[in-house]
């Protein structure tokens, strides 16, 4: 008897979109009690869980896999304590390598006064960060440390890349970092 019942009950219903299912009225209109097709309930919850599944997983892999990133901004270049900074804040056990920021009207930060020579290009090599909106500052490997003020391009490849847990800290004070400099 329970399964003719099941079985009425499934042929009373249609599937529906986001609702997954909808009830048709029974033919005796005596009987309100509602009916559910516990196949097409069982599919749609299979189906919430499956991509819910896939979105958190998706979502870890962003912060637990390493990748490799394109930065504008780092320092520590050729170590295994990179920082890059792009759209987001990383550290970079892989270092960073394959080209560098070439920043133009480059002068050393140690000033000879009215001697200071011509502004140089650079090739920033260890170390390239935003000073202010219009000077940046660039570490080359043979230990020159420039302020430059002029048109920069390119960027450094790094590797092995992960977003450190504390990324966002309330109350810090607002980096410039990963902002591009208006020549770019």
């Amino acid at each position: 008897m329970r399964f003719k019942l099941f079985i009425q009950t499934v042929k009373t219903l249609r599937p529906l979109g986001p609702g997954c299912v909808s009830e048709i009225p029974p033919a005796d209109k005596s009987s309100t009690k509602p009916y559910l097709n516990f196949t097409m309930y069982t599919l749609c919850l299979t189906v919430f869980a499956l991509l819910s599944s896939l979105t958190l997983s998706a979502y870890a892999r962003s912060i637990d896999t390493p990748t490799v990133e394109h930065c504008y901004f780092y320092t520590g270049a050729n170590t295994t304590s990179a920082t890059c900074s792009g759209k987001s804040e990383f550290k970079c056990s892989g270092g960073c390598h394959a080209g560098f920021v070439q920043a133009e009207g480059c002068q050393p930060n140690v000033s000879n006064g009215p001697d200071s020579p011509q502004p140089t290009t650079q090739i920033c090599d260890v170390e390239f960060s935003l000073v202010t909106p219009s000077v940046t500052s660039c570490v080359t490997s043979d230990g020159g440390r420039f302020s430059c003020g002029g048109a920069t391009s390119g960027f450094t490849t790094c590797y092995d890349c992960l977003k450190p847990l504390n990324a966002y800290r309330p109350g810090a004070r607002l980096s410039m970092k990963a902002m591009r400099p208006h020549s770019w």
